[in-house]
């Protein structure tokens, strides 16, 4: 390529070397390189014949940087921490010399000036806050290295953790802004870029300890602090009216947001007046991205997907990244129908990983099948967490209740068992309180809105068998489980219950040494 005076060869000299050597051998064996994409385009490179091979060097590397997934760097992009930390090292030997009163009033407010306008460029208080500008003291400040006109690549976060990590200078980079991405980025990476940051809210020894890890409190606490445009993270939650589903999906930075907000809800706006709300759901892509996010994430405590249209396959997968995350404590999958074999496998998931806490699987079409498969992974309840489940509007029926009953014998973790709205007859009701009064743990049990109670003539035995789960009245001749009970609230809400089966739940209230709320 250089004898036939290819133009943009110049600066290459790398990538002609590593072809040359290639070349150089009798024998080049690329069968060792997995990526089949990119032994094709070395191939190519590779050919003796002129005719075969590419004809110039850039296309070689752009087939190379396509088969790869690596974005080109600009020189702008590669030297800009060089150039952040020597504007701000100049400007603190401007403020150390004026504070000494060896610098003239003058030249010390012009550089003051300039300073105020780069932090004016960020456009939010936040940034300007956190860098600590104390002109009467004369206090040193940080450098801020901003990375937003960039549209950030595999290669740029890999530079980025390099920098972060192996760059020493006077004036380290200190807060790190940015935008965008232009591609997934690897599961890998990403804890590799999140433990470049400074994980504060958190104690210093959550901050220290990274996989086995453990750093010093000073080395913890100096790590630079990272900015979303211009929301400081970690945060708490996401600000609102900012970087909702749809804009963390267009920038590509579901991902940080992941790693890097305790509190993520993922709800799609539905305040759209046209068009159909963008969610995680409808971008298969969104999803992988969120599975290898949630799976590596040391922050995330809190995350909400209702209504995201997840499906089956989405389903399984975000079981799998749960199982591996050690930080997620609540999720809400409502109303996305992800059917009976992905919820049961999310539940076991959330058995499996001992440390989720509640659950939220309500109308997810899972019928008396999902039934079963939740009520598989709630048997086996050895030193689980969760207290919590939400199976609400999910027609479960008769035997779906049933199912359920077997197993809440067996299960020492729920407290909070939600049916609501689940068409469960009044006899199944019954079995479920007789289940629940036996529990070890379960404290609330919701039963709103399933079939109506029957009439109290002609079902008295019924009624009563209901009503002695709670307890009995002093002289009523019927004896109930309540002295093992641990059940303190229940909810009846729009049962159907008539003035008879009424008396008859008020006069056990009035005995019940454990029930503190019936509504």
């Amino acid at each position: 390529w250089v004898c036939d005076g290819c133009p943009r060869t110049e600066n290459k000299f790398y990538l002609l070397a590593a072809i040359r050597e290639l070349q150089s051998e009798k024998q080049a064996d690329l069968q060792d390189i997995e990526n089949k994409a990119v032994r094709s385009v070395l191939a190519r490179a590779l050919k003796h014949t002129r005719y075969a091979r590419l004809t110039c060097c850039m296309d070689f590397l752009k087939l190379l940087n396509e088969a790869t997934g690596w974005l080109e760097m600009t020189p702008e992009f590669l030297r800009s921490h060089a150039d952040a930390a020597e504007r701000t090292l100049w400007l603190n030997e401007v403020l150390t010399w004026y504070s000494r009163g060896q610098l003239p009033q003058a030249q010390a407010a012009q550089a003051l000036s300039a300073r105020k306008a780069g932090l004016r460029r960020f456009g939010s208080s936040a940034l300007q806050e956190s860098v600590g500008l104390d002109e009467g003291a004369g206090k040193l400040v940080p450098a801020i290295w901003d990375l937003r006109p960039f549209s950030l690549g595999k290669s740029h976060v890999k530079r980025v953790v390099q920098v972060l990590t192996t760059w020493r200078k006077p004036s380290p980079i200190r807060r790190l802004v940015l935008a965008r991405f232009a591609m997934q980025i690897p599961q890998d990476l990403q804890p590799s870029f999140s433990q470049c940051f400074n994980l504060s809210p958190m104690t210093a020894e959550e901050v220290g300890k990274v996989d086995g890890d453990t750093l010093s409190r000073s080395q913890a606490l100096s790590l630079p602090r990272l900015f979303l445009e211009d929301t400081p993270l970690p945060a708490e939650r996401l600000p609102p009216g900012r970087f909702g589903v749809a804009e963390l999906l267009e920038r590509r930075a579901l991902w940080v947001a992941v790693h890097f907000v305790r509190d993520l809800n993922l709800e799609p706006d539905m305040s759209a007046l046209h068009g159909t709300p963008i969610t995680v759901g409808s971008r298969p892509a969104a999803v992988s991205e969120l599975a290898a996010a949630i799976a590596t994430s040391r922050v995330l405590v809190r995350l909400g997907l209702r209504s995201s249209g997840l499906d089956d396959s989405s389903g399984r997968e975000l079981a799998a990244a749960v199982r591996h995350c050690k930080t997620l404590q609540h999720l809400d999958l409502s109303d996305n129908n992800m059917g009976s074999v992905a919820v049961g496998k999310v539940v076991d998931a959330a058995m499996q990983g001992n440390i989720i806490i509640s659950l939220d699987l309500s109308r997810n079409a899972l019928g008396p099948a999902g039934a079963h498969s939740v009520a598989c992974a709630l048997s086996d309840a050895s030193g689980t967490t969760l207290a919590e489940l939400n199976l609400a509007r999910n027609g479960l029926g008769a035997e779906g209740a049933e199912a359920l009953c077997e197993c809440l014998l067996r299960n020492t973790s729920l407290t909070h068992l939600d049916l609501t709205r689940n068409e469960i007859p009044f006899s199944a009701a019954g079995d479920l309180m007789l289940t629940t009064v036996s529990s070890p743990t379960l404290k609330r049990l919701v039963l709103d809105e399933n079939c109506p109670w029957p009439s109290y003539e002609g079902s008295e035995t019924l009624v009563r068998s209901f009503v002695d789960t709670l307890g009995s009245a002093p002289g009523s001749g019927r004896s109930g489980p309540s002295a093992h009970s641990t059940l303190e609230s229940l909810s009846l809400r729009r049962s159907g219950i008539r003035s008879t089966a009424a008396t008859e739940l008020f006069s056990v209230l009035q005995h019940s040494t454990r029930l503190k709320r019936l509504n």
